[in-house]
């Protein structure tokens, strides 16, 4: 069985050239220290925060239905905060996309495995439930030394991009 679609001609076309750009000096991003992609990140997540309003509106709207006793200062400095760690999430992508899967796991820490590893041992069928957030990504690199895993994810809009994120996601999944 094959994991996610083949690359096709398609992906070529000048209509992605962009992307294939941005991936390209994406590459080098996941071989700089933890410390510096973070400090990008955070970077990346305040120009977020100052320019899109939208995402901002979205964030502030979930922090004042789920934490009503929050000031408004409170609840702007939480989403810049919030979106500063979506700016170090995006970055570390570049981890997932580009370095090996033995580096991956040993970067990574996993609470609880022992349960897992129970239901498991015992012939249980296990769903792990995750936010919808890079650690959809970064979950299943970390249990794949230890356990077959599947998937699955709406395809993006940008064809090359969903070809790369499939094909990403695949280096640890059985099928996406």
């Amino acid at each position: 069985m094959s994991c996610g679609p083949s690359f096709t001609i398609k992906l070529l076309a000048p209509r992605y050239w962009l992307t294939g750009l941005a991936v390209v000096l994406f590459a080098p991003v996941a071989w700089l220290p933890v410390t510096v992609r973070h400090r990008i990140g955070r970077w990346l997540g305040g120009v977020v925060y100052r320019r899109n309003n939208k995402r901002r509106a979205i964030v502030l709207q979930n922090l004042a239905v789920a934490v009503p006793d929050l000031s408004a200062q409170q609840r702007e400095e939480k989403a810049l905060k919030m979106l500063q760690w979506y700016g170090c999430a995006m970055i570390d992508y570049s981890v997932l996309f580009f370095r090996s899967k033995c580096y991956l796991q040993k970067q990574m820490k996993f609470e609880g495995l022992d349960k897992v590893e129970s239901a498991v041992s015992e012939g249980q069928p296990v769903v792990i439930l995750l936010a919808h957030s890079v650690w959809l990504d970064f979950a299943p690199a970390a249990l794949s030394a230890s356990f077959d895993l599947y998937g699955s994810y709406k395809p993006l809009s940008n064809a090359l991009l969903d070809w790369l994120l499939q094909r990403m996601r695949c280096r640890y999944v059985k099928f996406v």
